[in-house]
């Protein structure tokens, strides 16, 4: 099953739960601060489009969005 994925080009694991653990406790703090993204037991979750960030490309994206709001420390 996980060659047939990977031949797809489907994701292999929880890649939105693993971009989550990269994040700092400083991070941590400011995703709780504000009410766009969440942290789900399966990774961070943009509740603006209701999708979880799978990406490095939108992890990225959501620490400079918190940044330039001034929610990230």
């Amino acid at each position: 099953a996980v060659q047939e994925r990977a031949k797809m080009g489907i994701p292999i694991g929880n890649i939105a739960y693993m971009l989550a653990l990269r994040l700092t406790s400083d991070q941590k703090q400011s995703i709780q601060r504000q009410g766009r993204y969440q942290m789900t037991p399966l990774g961070i979750l943009d509740t603006q489009t209701n999708h979880l960030i799978h990406t490095d490309k939108e992890l990225e994206q959501a620490l400079e969005e918190l940044k330039s709001n001034e929610l990230f420390i």
